[in-house]
């Protein structure tokens, strides 16, 4: 397994926790997010939730949006639709 598909696995088991509400999906997502920051590989899968880590303290009037995009991209992740 290489750096990207260990990401998108510990990406996908940080997702299906915010789906099962064990993590809130702020902390779902700023945990997806160092994860996919911390290789050197792009993981495009991610590109998303990465950039409302980023957004998210700047932003505080968008956070519901944000939620839902999380939840969404969360969705996706493990193979929802």
């Amino acid at each position: 397994m290489n750096q990207r598909e260990a990401v998108l696995r510990l990406a996908r088991e940080s997702a299906a926790r915010v789906l099962r509400g064990e993590l809130s999906p702020y902390l779902g997502n700023k945990r997806i997010a160092q994860l996919a920051l911390a290789v050197d590989q792009d993981v495009p899968e991610l590109d998303l939730l990465i950039y409302i880590a980023d957004q998210w303290e700047s932003r505080p009037e968008d956070r519901p949006l944000f939620e839902r995009a999380i939840s969404d991209a969360a969705r996706q992740l493990v193979g929802g639709t």
